[in-house]
């Protein structure tokens, strides 16, 4: 059994020796240390205040707030084609189809030359016309999900897949149109 004093003899041996021993395990923890340093200092120079995140990211900041305001504006126009066409006698279900392309197309004109301005090429309207059409099926599809999945299947409030519709599709539709559509 280990005296007090035998056991800091140990730790005092133990401290004394090199830095390179040539023991397999200590080199190996010696090069552990040195990455771990080395990703410190590289995490410490990536880190930035909110000021300068900001600053670095005030493009796509912007441009999603464009993103936000169009779609405020087709949503606009989708409710009140919807409702003058309601109003006047045609089935529901088809006044809002006629509102929902009437948005898509007023959403493409204004996406393309105010919301993404700058970002990408313009140059096969063809190409960013079907895309962008893609994506507003895709938009609606996942809209519909949340409506079948919060309403239909979990018999949820009508007013369920609000925060879904408004938080999560956008954010998706965003990400396509960024990168796919206008990229």
């Amino acid at each position: 059994m280990l005296t007090h004093r035998d056991r800091r003899r140990t730790r005092l041996r133990v401290k004394s020796r090199p830095p390179h021993s040539g023991r397999p395990d200590h080199d190996h923890c010696e090069g552990r240390v040195q990455a771990l340093v080395a990703g410190a200092k590289r995490t410490s120079r990536t880190l930035m205040s909110p000021h300068a995140l900001l600053r670095r990211h005030s493009d796509i900041l912007s441009q999603f707030g464009r993103y936000a305001l169009t779609g405020g504006l087709t949503t606009i126009v989708n409710i009140g084609v919807y409702w003058v066409l309601a109003a006047r006698g045609m089935d529901p279900n088809l006044a809002w189809a006629f509102g929902y392309v009437a948005a898509v197309l007023v959403g493409y004109v204004v996406h393309s030359r105010w919301s993404f301005r700058g970002h990408g090429t313009r140059d096969n309207l063809a190409r960013t016309g079907s895309r962008f059409v893609v994506v507003s099926l895709i938009s609606f599809g996942l809209n519909q999900l949340w409506v079948w999945l919060l309403v239909v299947q979990l018999d949820l409030p009508l007013w369920a897949p609000y925060p879904l519709v408004l938080g999560v599709t956008p954010l998706v539709v965003f990400g396509l149109n960024r990168r796919w559509v206008f990229g």
